[in-house]
C-alpha cells in the first residue's frame, strides 16, 4: 500500500476525501491529516508519505510555500494540489514547482480516481526493475515473475538486442499469441493493450537488421495498420521506456497518416528544437493577442508533423502550455496527452480544427454574442430545473460559443459567475425541500446535484448562515401550529 497525508484547513474536506480514497478501492492509505502547512510539513518528515494531496491556501504555511519546504528538504512525495475555480494563477506556479496534478472543490470522484491511477503508474515507474515488471503486470495483466524470466531466455553467446513494437491491427485482437514466441532466436512476447492496440516486445540477434524485423512481424501479426517502434536497448534495462517510445510512435503515425510505420528515434531532436521555436512563437502571439500569428503556428506545424518531424507528444505538451495560458485567462480549455488526443480526434485535420476554433472563440469581442442568441442563453439557464442543470460545457457546445466566453458573458448577465449562480439555485431548491420532513438532509442534498453530503453542508451554510437541519427546525416552528 501506498501512503497519503491530505493537508487542509477544513476538517470536513479532509474527511470527504478520506472517505472517497476508501470508495474508489486504490492501494494508498491514509496515515495522516493536516490542518495546515506547517503541521503537513512535520508529518511529511515524519511519516514519508508517497503522496500529499493538500489546499493551496492555508494558514501559517500555504501549499505553495509548503512545496518550496518540500524541494528544499528534498521531500519527495508526489503533491496533488487543490484548488478552487479562481486559482489558476496559484495552480500554475505549483505545477511548476513540480506537482502532478490538481483536483477542483468539490473534489469529483472519477477525476480523483484518474489523477491518482496517473500517481500510481508514476510511482510504480520509478520503482527498481522488478517494480518495473510490477508496473507491466499491472498495465497487460501478466505474471511478472513469468515475464521476467521468459523474456530473458536465450543464447547467451548471441549479442541481442531489444525493441518494442506498438501494433494497431485492422480488426479486433483474440489474444491468441499473447504470451512469449520464439523463432530461430527471435523472441517476442505479446500483450493485448486494447481491443486492436497490442504491444510486442522483441529480443532478437542484433545481425538481424531493422527491415528483417519488420517483416517477420508482419509475418506473425497479419492485418496491421500501423506500427510504431522504440530505439533499441542492449540490456533490457528499460523496457518501460521503449513501450513508451513506442506508443508514441504508433499514435503518431495512427494520428498523421493512419497507416505506415513510424520510428521513434528518426527525428527526435529535429522535433525538439522546433518545439523550443514553436513555444517561444505562441507565447508572443498570445501577448500580443495575434490571431493570425497562432494561425500561422497551427498550419507549420500541421505540416511539420505530415512531414514526420513532430511528435504527436510533443504536439500535446505545446497546446497543453497553450491551454494553460488562455486558462489563466478565464478559457476552459481541456487538457490532453498525447494517447487522448490520437484517440479523441483520430486525424490531425480534426485536431487542428479543433484548436483553432476554441482559440479563436477565446479571442472574440463582446459582440461576438448576438442580442438574440444571448437572450436564449440567459433564458436557457434561468429556466432549467434543477433536477436538470445543465452544465456549463453542454450550453456551450448547444450554442455554439466556447466554454470560456460564455463563462465570462454570463457572469455579466447573471451579475455573479456561473458557478455561484448554480449554486444560489441549488440552495434554494434545497429550502423548498427541507419544508418536507420525510426526505432527510442526504436524500436532499442529492436531489440538489450534491454527491458530496459534506460539500452541500458547507455550500447550504455559507450561502444561508446556518445548518440545514437548523433551517428546518425555524421553518417548520414557524408555519406549523403549537
Amino acid at each position: 500500500m501506498y501512503k497519503i497525508l491530505i493537508a487542509d484547513d477544513e476538517r470536513w474536506v479532509l474527511l470527504g476525501i478520506k472517505q472517497l480514497l476508501e470508495k474508489i478501492n486504490l492501494p494508498f492509505q491514509v496515515v495522516g491529516m493536516a490542518e495546515n502547512g506547517i503541521e503537513a510539513l512535520e508529518m511529511l518528515v515524519e511519516l514519508q508519505p508517497d503522496v500529499l494531496i493538500t489546499d493551496i491556501r492555508m494558514p501559517g504555511m500555504d501549499g505553495l510555500e509548503l512545496m518550496e519546504k518540500m524541494n528544499a528538504c528534498e521531500i519527495d512525495s508526489k503533491v496533488i494540489f487543490l484548488s478552487g475555480y479562481a486559482e489558476f494563477d496559484y495552480v500554475q506556479k505549483a505545477i511548476h514547482l513540480g506537482a502532478l496534478d490538481y483536483l477542483l472543490k468539490p473534489i469529483d470522484e472519477n477525476r480523483l480516481k484518474s489523477v491518482l491511477d496517473a500517481v500510481l503508474d508514476r510511482l510504480y515507474k520509478e520503482q527498481d526493475d522488478d517494480s518495473k515488471l510490477l508496473y507491466l503486470e499491472k498495465v497487460f495483466n501478466v505474471q511478472a515473475d513469468c515475464f521476467y524470466k521468459k523474456l530473458d531466455s536465450g543464447e547467451e553467446s548471441l549479442q541481442l538486442v531489444y525493441q518494442c513494437m506498438s501494433l494497431l491491427l485492422e480488426e479486433e485482437w483474440n489474444g491468441e499469441k499473447n504470451g512469449l514466441m520464439e523463432q530461430n532466436h527471435f523472441f517476442y512476447f505479446t500483450l493485448s493493450r486494447e481491443k486492436n492496440r497490442i504491444v510486442v516486445f522483441l529480443k532478437y540477434p542484433e545481425k538481424l537488421k531493422q527491415k528483417s524485423v519488420l517483416k517477420l512481424i508482419k509475418d506473425i501479426f497479419p492485418g496491421i495498420r500501423a506500427i510504431g517502434f522504440s530505439g533499441k536497448s542492449y540490456n533490457g534495462d528499460n523496457l518501460i521506456e521503449l513501450m513508451e517510445e513506442s506508443n508514441i510512435a504508433l499514435c503518431t503515425e495512427d494520428f498523421c497518416y493512419g497507416h505506415g510505420e513510424m520510428d521513434f528515434s528518426k527525428n527526435r531532436e529535429v522535433g525538439r528544437k522546433k518545439l523550443k521555436e514553436y513555444l517561444c512563437y505562441m507565447n508572443q502571439a498570445l501577448e500580443e493577442k495575434n490571431i493570425n500569428q497562432l494561425r500561422i503556428l497551427f498550419h507549420e506545424l500541421e505540416k511539420e508533423m505530415k512531414e514526420g518531424r513532430v511528435y504527436i507528444d510533443q504536439l500535446a505538451l505545446l497546446y497543453n502550455q497553450l491551454a494553460i495560458k488562455l486558462n489563466t485567462e478565464g478559457a476552459a480549455f481541456e487538457y490532453f496527452n498525447y494517447y487522448q488526443i490520437d484517440i479523441q480526434f483520430s486525424e490531425i485535420e480534426k485536431f487542428f480544427e479543433y484548436v483553432k476554433q476554441e482559440v479563436e472563440n477565446s479571442f472574440q469581442e463582446e459582440g461576438y454574442v448576438t442580442n438574440s442568441l444571448l437572450y436564449s442563453i440567459v433564458m436557457k439557464v434561468k429556466s432549467e430545473s434543477i433536477d436538470n442543470t445543465i452544465a456549463l460545457g453542454e450550453l456551450a457546445e448547444e450554442f455554439g460559443v466556447s466554454r470560456g466566453y460564455l463563462s465570462n458573458i454570463l457572469k455579466k448577465e447573471l451579475g455573479m459567475p456561473f458557478s455561484e449562480y448554480l449554486i444560489g439555485k441549488r440552495i434554494q431548491k434545497a429550502k423548498e425541500l427541507l419544508l418536507d420532513d420525510k426526505l432527510s438532509i442526504e436524500e436532499i442534498a442529492e436531489k440538489v446535484g450534491y454527491n458530496d453530503y459534506f460539500y452541500f453542508l458547507k455550500a447550504f451554510k455559507k450561502n444561508t448562515g446556518t445548518s440545514p437541519s437548523k433551517y428546518r427546525k425555524s421553518i417548520l416552528e414557524k408555519i406549523l401550529p403549537n
